[in-house]
């Protein structure tokens, strides 16, 4: 360890020059700056790290960044997370175990003709990729966001943009998926942006096309019940299934 003195504690003889009490002079200052220059970059990467993580997700923060009208709808984070096992159980356990792109695109919410046996038969898929998310460390754990499909469909979406219809160019590079879950889809992404106001939608969705699906696909019974399960578990639910007027409200108000 290096040790240092103060500059008052410094003494010159007499005939000492100008010169060499610079010297002495920048030295000192050179080793009081390096234990300050680390201190800093401590609490910078402690910031980045956590206190971003934390701070980000508080009604005060999304306030100031904002300063729109999210205070107009009452905001509830989660108050509990769980690991992506322990939801596809939930799930199971409760009746709501069904792939969202494909068991119901061709026919009604039918159960009794849904063959899964065991709860890992799907995998889970992030409606708001999970990639897109980095930002809040508990934001690819909530439920509200996390619905099921079969591999096959989860490696094609990836993290896609959604889109509404288009050739067989355009499905390279966006995800189109059925009529039954589009309302769905836009829900989940709007409840996504509301809780985790840093997400970029525009990343996963267009606003017009959020806007069409929601009002074109109303909330279904499943949808509904999937709401109340959730809030038993996770202790919020999805405003914007409640009430899906008040997404145009949301979205309009806030960014347009």
């Amino acid at each position: 360890m290096i040790r240092t003195r103060r500059v008052s504690q410094l003494r010159w003889p007499r005939e000492a020059g100008l010169e060499e009490k610079e010297n002495q002079l920048k030295e000192c200052k050179i080793l009081y700056f390096i234990p300050i220059f680390t201190i800093y970059k401590i609490f910078k990467n402690l910031y980045n790290m956590r206190f971003f993580s934390y701070f980000s997700q508080t009604k005060f923060f999304v306030s100031i960044l904002l300063r729109r009208n999210y205070n107009s709808i009452t905001r509830a984070l989660p108050s509990n997370y769980y690991s992506i096992k322990t939801i596809k159980q939930y799930y199971y356990n409760n009746n709501i175990y069904y792939d969202l792109y494909n068991d119901f695109c061709n026919h009604s919410e039918d159960f009794s003709n849904l063959k899964y046996s065991k709860y890992n038969n799907l995998t889970a898929e992030h409606i708001f990729p999970q990639s897109f998310t980095k930002h809040y460390r508990k934001a690819n754990k909530d439920m509200h966001n996390i619905y099921l499909t079969n591999y096959y469909t989860n490696n094609l979406r990836s993290n896609k943009k959604f889109f509404h219809n288009g050739d067989e160019i355009a499905t390279q590079k966006f995800y189109i998926p059925c009529n039954y879950s589009r309302g769905t889809i836009a829900r989940s992404l709007a409840y996504m942006k509301y809780t985790y106001p840093l997400l970029n939608l525009s990343n996963v969705i267009d606003n017009n096309i959020l806007l069409a699906w929601n009002e074109l696909y109303p909330p279904t019974e499943l949808e509904l019940k999937k709401n109340n399960i959730i809030f038993k578990y996770q202790g919020n639910k999805n405003i914007f299934i409640e009430d899906y007027k008040i997404l145009t409200h949301f979205i309009n108000n806030n960014f347009k």
